[in-house]
């Protein structure tokens, strides 16, 4: 996709977090929508949302380039937070959809089952796994994807003093789609989802994500990150 110098894209997630048995206002859950802009030449992003968790709203921006990324959770004014890609909780604030592209070009070198279907003028390449567990990340890299997205929600529950180990943390389901026009190849939209059971004190703690991104088209601008951020 990089035939253009950018594309926008419009994306949601949701994710949540509850325990079974435990009363429903006890359960965790957030969601987020943005768009997003994304150039090749030079590789960087850009992309403002909004937040919505404990039924308050709180905007959301995010540059990335260069490795780093630069986040600012709040309204103008409120202090950017700066670190290496490399960092889970920086990481997990970028929403690259383009980094699904890579996703599926390193299942078909590590020769993953990939469903493939054609219908309607559209591609559609399809991962699923039906279950497995966190350990088996270190071999299977949709698990090890998976796990990149929960690891910063295990950190808090590592704090919170859950202790299961990663052989009994169990994946509940894998699914992944990445959509793309029969004639151009472009990718034209995107969905992700997964979950993760982990046993605690005798019960479970359920933890489910999903995210979608649809391409709404070219972009034509720069993203450079403002003075004022770095």
């Amino acid at each position: 996709m990089d035939a253009q110098n950018g594309w926008t894209f419009a994306v949601t997630g949701k994710e949540s977090l509850k325990q079974t048995g435990a009363p429903e206002e006890q359960a965790s859950a957030a969601s987020y929508s943005a768009v997003v802009e994304r150039t090749g030449r030079p590789r960087a992003l850009h992309q403002n949302g909004t937040v919505l968790s404990k039924g308050k709203r709180k905007s959301e921006e995010v540059f990335a380039a260069d490795g780093t990324g630069y986040v600012r959770e709040g309204a103008p004014g409120t202090p950017w937070v700066k670190g290496p890609l490399t960092d889970p909780e920086i990481a997990a604030k970028v929403e690259d959809p383009l980094a699904a592209l890579a996703s599926f070009t390193t299942y078909i070198e590590r020769n993953e089952r990939i469903e493939v279907t054609r219908t309607n003028g559209e591609i559609k390449l399809q991962m699923r796994i039906p279950a497995g567990r966190l350990a088996d990340r270190a071999k299977r890299p949709a698990i090890a994807k998976a796990a990149h997205e929960f690891q910063p929600t295990l950190d808090e529950l590592r704090a919170a003093g859950v202790t299961a180990d990663e052989e009994r943390i169990v994946l509940a389901g894998f699914e992944e789609t990445l959509t793309l026009d029969a004639r151009t190849y472009r990718m034209t939209s995107y969905r992700f989802s997964f979950g993760f059971a982990i046993p605690h004190q005798g019960r479970q703690i359920r933890y489910k994500q999903e995210f979608l991104a649809d391409t709404r088209g070219a972009f034509t601008g720069r993203i450079e990150i403002p003075n004022a951020v770095r």
